[in-house]
């Protein structure tokens, strides 16, 4: 095929770590596959880093976002403590990111990462609230029917961090746009002004919703830049596209690397045509270049070179991760593609209104 490739760095600059894929709740719009059920041991979690780290690379980020990192405390603060040892030999720039749903963050882990903030001024904590309890609990259960309220055991352990050195990562669904405005308010209220806006990719949004985010969002962006407190971060994100996904790397909790961490999306049985090594033999960079190379072609040819000819697509790039969750899981790509057009237009179009949006720390595309 004649196709202009996204420009891949032989050499991947952030690495996803999967402990477990096991997590203490089940959200119903997480993407996740979840049928592995290994658990990743500490040897090998410290062999990945060291090959990753030792990519001729400047600046690296671990992340900490697919599944809950701290249902298996014990493993994280290690990994966490062997990172930083690792920063001190290596001399790198390496930027350290958590996504936590807080179930797990008492009073010991909070006083841990409290630390490693005031320490190390690369570690970001991410936190995951979609709003006032009624619209967290819709989408947010806990994964045993306990009769708790998963909003509560989250914010009673949120309410102890300093707000002003943790991001909240908002996720809005079709069904709670009509409440958007009031869970807004609710995390700006309660201290938290670093907001990502993440759009629900993997159902389809009807007309009315559509209209209502558009408007919703629309409204949050004049508020924000016509507010003289500048110390508002809001970022409109989309986690399904951009030149991002082709600098990545999973080394997932069966102790393999591979392509990235969407590969989680699909079934762990078909999940194998996409290993690219493993801790105790390498990775094998030049695969990688080829199963990127062998996706793109086929996200084209599904889009119907729609992509190519898009005036977005600089900004936007290719939606792989719809294309392997909807062909691994037997959706329709055709009309989630639609639907994902449509929604990366309205955050792509206000993304570039936002006045006081932050760009000089680290840069967005390397942290999700």
């Amino acid at each position: 095929m004649n196709y202009c490739l996204p420009r891949i760095s032989l050499y991947p600059c952030q690495m996803d770590i999967t402990f477990t894929e096991n997590c203490n709740q089940n959200c119903d719009y997480c993407w996740v596959n979840k049928s592995n059920p290994k658990v990743l041991d500490f040897n090998s979690i410290k062999k990945g880093i060291d090959i990753f780290l030792n990519f001729p690379v400047k600046e690296q980020t671990i992340t900490f976002t697919t599944t809950e990192p701290l249902i298996i405390p014990l493993i994280y603060s290690k990994t966490i403590n062997y990172i930083l040892q690792q920063t001190r030999v290596s001399k790198k720039e390496i930027n350290i990111v958590t996504t936590t749903n807080g179930i797990n963050l008492n009073k010991e882990m909070r006083d841990f990462i409290i630390k490693k903030i005031e320490i190390y001024d690369r570690f970001r904590l991410n936190i995951s609230i979609d709003g006032k309890q009624k619209s967290h609990d819709a989408h947010r259960k806990l994964r045993r029917s306990t009769g708790k309220s998963a909003f509560k055991l989250s914010w009673n352990n949120f309410c102890f961090l300093p707000k002003e050195n943790v991001r909240v990562i908002f996720t809005v669904t079709p069904s709670e746009t009509t409440f958007f405005k009031e869970n807004i308010d609710f995390i700006l209220k309660n201290g938290f002004k670093k907001i990502d806006i993440f759009p629900q990719m993997f159902t389809l949004w009807g007309r009315c919703e559509l209209k209502n985010l558009q408007e919703e969002l629309t409204s949050l962006v004049r508020y924000i830049n016509e507010d003289l407190d500048c110390s508002y971060d809001l970022r409109l994100l989309n986690r399904l596209c951009g030149s991002s996904n082709y600098n990545k790397l999973l080394l997932g909790c069966d102790g393999n690397f591979y392509l990235f961490e969407w590969i989680l999306a699909i079934p762990y049985s078909e999940r194998k045509g996409y290993i690219i090594g493993n801790p105790r033999e390498g990775i094998d960079l030049e695969k990688r270049l080829v199963l990127f190379s062998q996706l793109f072609e086929k996200t084209i040819k599904a889009t119907g070179k729609k992509c190519l000819k898009c005036n977005y697509k600089n900004l936007c790039s290719f939606p792989l991760p719809l294309f392997l969750w909807c062909h691994y899981n037997k959706k329709d790509f055709g009309i989630y593609f639609k639907n994902f057009c449509k929604i990366a237009k309205i955050f792509i179009n206000l993304s570039k209104e936002i006045k006081n949006e932050i760009r000089n720390e680290l840069d967005t595309k390397k942290l999700y």
